[in-house]
């Protein structure tokens, strides 16, 4: 789902469309905080940047 920047008008359509369909919006939810958990994992990343400076230091 998404909306021109600053069209009100398309934002209030998919803030309505979210309200009409809660299933579809938890699903949009759930996707979402699986994305988020898998992309910034912060031990992850912190594995990472420690592997790269590991790297560049020798």
């Amino acid at each position: 789902m998404a909306f021109t920047p600053e069209s009100a008008s398309e934002l209030a359509e998919c803030i309505r469309y979210m309200l009409e369909h809660p299933e579809k919006s938890k699903e949009w939810g759930e996707n979402a905080r699986k994305y988020a958990d898998k992309k910034f994992n912060r031990n992850e990343i912190a594995t990472q940047f420690f592997s790269l400076l590991k790297e560049n230091m020798n």
